[in-house]
Formats: C-alpha cells, sequence, structure tokens
C-alpha cells in the first residue's frame, strides 16, 4: 500500500513538489544567494542550505541545470520537460523520466536511443550542459585567480552519493597526484570534491597533501553548473580516477584530461536507497553500463611515464555520448522549453 503511494506521489509533479517542500522546511534548508561565497571556500559551500525550487519537477533543480537554461534563454517560464540531471550508461532509464515530464531533456543521440525504447514521450537532445553555464568570474577577476594558481591540475575523484558511500585507495590516488605534478610541472593542484563527501570528511588526505579543495556547491545550489565551469576554465590539465559527468565537460572545454581507473568500493549508506538504486539496473543495463564505461576510459587512459599533458585527446564517444552536435543557440532552447507548457 506504501509503496503505491511514494509511487502515486512520484508520478504527480505537483504532490512531489509540496512533498519535497515539506521536507526542506523540515531540514531546515534556506534558500541563500552563494554568489558572494569564494570560488575556494569548499566547506560553506558543502553545507546543506542550497536550495532553488525554480520547478516542481524535483530533479530539474538539480545541479542549477533548469537555472542556466532559463537563463540562457532569456526565458522565465517553469520547465515541465523532466531533464536528465547527469550521465547515464548504457540502458538504463529512470522511472521518473519516462512518468513525470510532458517530454524528456537529454544530452545526446545515445540518451534518445535508450530512451525511446522506454517511451513514446518526446526526447529533445541539447548536448552537454555545461554550454550553457556561465563562468562566475570577469575577464580581469580571472586573470587574478589564475596568476595566483599558475598552471594548474585540476583532480576529480569518483565520489559518494546519498545513497552510497565510495572509498578509494587515497594514498596511491595521492601518488599519481604527486607523480603527474611533478612531471607536468605543475603549480597547484585543485581536488573537486562533491559536498556529500566534503561532509563526511573525505577532504582531509588531500587538504593534508597541500592541495587546495573545491565544491561546485550543494546539488541544489542554483550556481553549481556556473562554479564548476569555472574551475575547469581555471584548470590546465584534469586528472579522474573514474568516468563521471565531469569527463564530457571537460572535453567540450577543450581542457587535456587523463583517467587513472582505481578499484572503487562501494558501501551502502542507506539500504533501502541503495536497493532501489541498484535494483534499477537488470543484467543488460549493468553489461551495457560496464561496456561502454570501459570504452571510454580507453580514450583516455593514463601511463604517468609516458604522457603529453598539452594533448587534446581525440574521443568521438564522448562527443557522441555527450551530444556535442546537440548544443543549441538560445532561440533553440526556448523553443524546446516554450513547447512543451
Amino acid at each position: 500500500m506504501m509503496a503505491e503511494v511514494k509511487k502515486t506521489i512520484k508520478r504527480s509533479k505537483l504532490l512531489s513538489f509540496l512533498l519535497f517542500k515539506i521536507q526542506v522546511m523540515l531540514r531546515g534548508f534556506k534558500n541563500i544567494d552563494t554568489s558572494e561565497v569564494d570560488l575556494f571556500d569548499y566547506k560553506k559551500l558543502a553545507m546543506n542550505n542550497r536550495f532553488c525550487p525554480l520547478d516542481r519537477i524535483i530533479d530539474n533543480n538539480y545541479f542549477g541545470i533548469n537555472f542556466c537554461l532559463r537563463r540562457f534563454s532569456k526565458n522565465n517560464r517553469e520547465i515541465l520537460l523532466y531533464i536528465e540531471h547527469g550521465l547515464f550508461l548504457g540502458s538504463l532509464v529512470k522511472e521518473d523520466s519516462i512518468h513525470i515530464g510532458n517530454a524528456i531533456i537529454t544530452f545526446s543521440d545515445y540518451r534518445e536511443k535508450q530512451i525511446s525504447a522506454k517511451t513514446n514521450k518526446d526526447v529533445h537532445k541539447i548536448g552537454p550542459y555545461i554550454a550553457y553555464a556561465e563562468e562566475l568570474y570577469d575577464k580581469s577577476s580571472f586573470q587574478v585567480q589564475k596568476k595566483k594558481l599558475g598552471k594548474t591540475l585540476l583532480v576529480f575523484p569518483s565520489h559518494s552519493t546519498k545513497a552510497v558511500s565510495i572509498s578509494i585507495d587515497t594514498v596511491q590516488f595521492t601518488e599519481v597526484i604527486e607523480d603527474t605534478k611533478k612531471k607536468g610541472g605543475f603549480q597547484s593542484v585543485v581536488v573537486c570534491l562533491f559536498y556529500i563527501d566534503i561532509q563526511n570528511g573525505y577532504d582531509k588526505p588531500y587538504i593534508e597533501s597541500g592541495y587546495k579543495v573545491f565544491c561546485a556547491g550543494h546539488r541544489m545550489d542554483k550556481l553549481f553548473l556556473d562554479r564548476l565551469k569555472t574551475v575547469i576554465s581555471l584548470s590546465d590539465f584534469v586528472l579522474s580516477n573514474d568516468v563521471g559527468t565531469h569527463v564530457g565537460y571537460v572535453h567540450y572545454m577543450k581542457k587535456p584530461q587523463a583517467i587513472y581507473p582505481q578499484n572503487i568500493e562501494i558501501c551502502a549508506k542507506d539500504q533501502t536507497a541503495y536497493t532501489r538504486e541498484v535494483s534499477q539496473r537488470d543484467d543488460v543495463a549493468w553489461s551495457t553500463f560496464e561496456e561502454i564505461k570501459a570504452s571510454i576510459i580507453s580514450d583516455y587512459i593514463f601511463n604517468t611515464d609516458s604522457f603529453n599533458y598539452e594533448e587534446i585527446k581525440e574521443s568521438k564517444l564522448t562527443e557522441y555520448i555527450w551530444g556535442f552536435e546537440h548544443v543549441k543557440n538560445k532561440r533553440e532552447i526556448k523553443a524546446v522549453i516554450d513547447d512543451n507548457i
């Protein structure tokens, strides 16, 4: 009975939004403007008080994607399409995306193929969302910050989620970072951590190693994507230990990058949420996920003994999965939003 009630609420845009508003009030979240917070004040940006409910479809508010699209298109209308809020590899299509929105916004032909196998709703491909974000610094402020940082190595460790905590060999990864810093002649190392991992204290080993820690914000911070675009712009080379949405964003912004794949241990934080997350993929979905992930890694595989830190690796696969050819202009984005009122 309770499961059916939850499903009914999730499938209703209005009911799910009202429930979310109640949860927000109970948790004490505040609608705080973070535009004046320093880019590297990561502890403040990781706090649980970044809420920007522009749309009643809850997922649309994640990472400021709806904010960026509205601002880019100069359109204040509520977005009634479901926005896939990140990278989805393999054949997984979340149930929410099928039932909640009037249509679906996603990256690419790759995702359209997966989504259209599960629903007859229209699918709008708009490419990597970072294309619609704005950097937080003006030209002179950017130059001041860049001068402070010098040649910069930006690092993206794999991150936890609401349902799971991740564990990596931080000692090993730090050794790789140090080796990269030395061989690439980098003056600064900036480690980008997800707000959940900062709350869990995962910043400690990186701070102890003398690195700067960066947080794009809480997932409800409307400036999340803007901050991410800013820090990528400040970087000269990007190192990751796994595939994430950022890989396509970095490639789109024409920054050289590499992936040093590590063994990542996953531990359930919330057993119910974990079970729900894992069960979303059947055996076929897991198989396609692992296959495409391995192909992406192979395009950026890192060998510290022989690597060109200035070279932007060619990856037609990345361009296809993130939908580079589908990036739209202001008029086209406005049309996507307006056509689905």
